[in-house]
């Protein structure tokens, strides 16, 4: 049976609002067009080969144009930039990094322009054999990723308990070591790593993003400790940084 976790469903139906596609979340992966130009400050991404199949039977489906027409249209909707990354590696690592790949889970037709409605995965590293990833993304979108992950048994750990958003007694909690693990079981089935458990790792608690902005160059100047954040349920996006030995 497929797990299929709830807990922000709302905040994913309101891409409904914009775009009916009968309840479905149209989120793919995207990557970079060349990944010699990742310093530049806009990278352009493209969807890969099972995106691009995804959302073309989609809007055959729903009547609506294929994907490429609207991409070619307007290609920046789809673009990232790693320079925040850079900035936040330097922030809570002090280390100088190059960018060394970077992945992207955009909606269908709204790409950056809903920002709390994507994940952006940036991979660095150093001169020391570390690679650092940085993870930023909406609530809403990390849970179905986690669960799409899940059910492709893609996940380092394959157990129930990997879960970035829970309901217990005490009320709505979160977990940092699972969206960690998102990180890495991203980075293993987009980058090609192979990462596991007992890599050694070192991670940041969680932060909340307070930008209403996709692509915000001093975006690393807001991010702020989830635990200090007045509720962290309304943080428009939640990010997490991390250190692991190759």
């Amino acid at each position: 049976m497929l797990r299929e976790s709830r807990i922000f469903e709302p905040e994913r139906l309101e891409y409904q609002k914009l775009f009916n596609y009968a309840g479905y979340y149209p989120m793919g992966t995207f990557l970079p067009a060349d990944n010699q130009r990742l310093h530049q400050t806009l990278v352009q991404m493209i969807p890969t080969p099972t995106t691009h199949l995804m959302y073309d039977t989609l809007r055959e489906n729903f009547g609506y144009v294929p994907f490429e027409e609207t991409y070619r249209k307007d290609q920046t909707v789809y673009t990232l930039s790693g320079v925040g990354a850079r900035e936040v590696i330097q922030r809570f690592y002090g280390s100088t990094t190059q960018i060394t790949n970077m992945a992207a889970e955009f909606l269908d037709t709204t790409g950056i322009l809903l920002p709390h409605h994507t994940i952006q995965l940036v991979e660095l590293s150093d001169d020391d054999q570390f690679f650092y990833y940085v993870l930023t993304g909406g609530k809403g979108p990390i849970e179905a990723k986690t669960d799409e992950l899940f059910n492709a048994k893609k996940l380092l750990r394959q157990a129930d308990d990997i879960l970035p958003f829970r309901i217990e007694n005490h009320g709505l909690t979160v977990d940092t070591m699972s969206v960690v693990e998102l990180a890495l079981a991203m980075a293993n089935d987009v980058f090609n790593r192979k990462w596991t458990e007992a890599d050694p790792l070192h991670a940041h608690e969680l932060f909340a993003i307070d930008s209403d902005q996709m692509i915000d160059l001093k975006e690393s100047k807001k991010w702020q400790s989830l635990h200090e954040f007045e509720d962290w349920t309304k943080a428009k996006r939640i990010g997490v940084v991390l250190r692991i030995q190759a």
